[in-house]
């Protein structure tokens, strides 16, 4: 064999479906990313600890422990929890590692989590500038 014999390179891919399927993977990514509680719409992380403490994205006093998250509630300050209005005192219980529950608050809603062996909250608010300002993310890569 010489060196005319090898094959040419050409820029078709010869498999036009994974082209197509990358296309509808990314399309579901970036509709999960700009949903109005999708990442983008994450406004805050906290990290709970043992001692109560409040953040300014979040109603009520938060801590944990070997019990899992909890929360108590102000007199003017309430959760959805399985759509039921929760008001004063709410023990979420323990939370599995990656696990977590999504609870309703005053204009969106709160991810209560377990990351690395920690109990955190994440607020996710549709009208968080960094979401509302999305463009979309121009592939790069494959199927673009």
């Amino acid at each position: 064999m010489t060196i005319n014999d090898a094959p040419t390179p050409t820029a078709v891919d010869p498999r036009p479906e994974f082209d197509e399927e990358w296309r509808r993977w990314h399309r579901r990514h970036e509709e999960a990313r700009a949903d109005p509680h999708g990442f983008l719409a994450v406004t805050g992380l906290h990290w709970l600890t043992s001692e109560p403490q409040r953040f300014p994205d979040v109603p009520g006093e938060w801590h944990t422990g070997e019990g899992g998250p909890v929360v108590a509630l102000g007199d003017d300050e309430e959760l959805t929890v399985d759509d039921q209005p929760v008001r004063g005192r709410h023990v979420f219980g323990p939370i599995a590692e990656r696990g977590g529950v999504t609870v309703g608050i005053d204009g969106g809603v709160l991810e209560v989590a377990r990351r690395g062996g920690h109990d955190i909250l994440r607020p996710r608010r549709p009208d968080h500038p960094l979401r509302v300002a999305y463009r979309g993310t121009r592939p790069a890569a494959a199927g673009s």
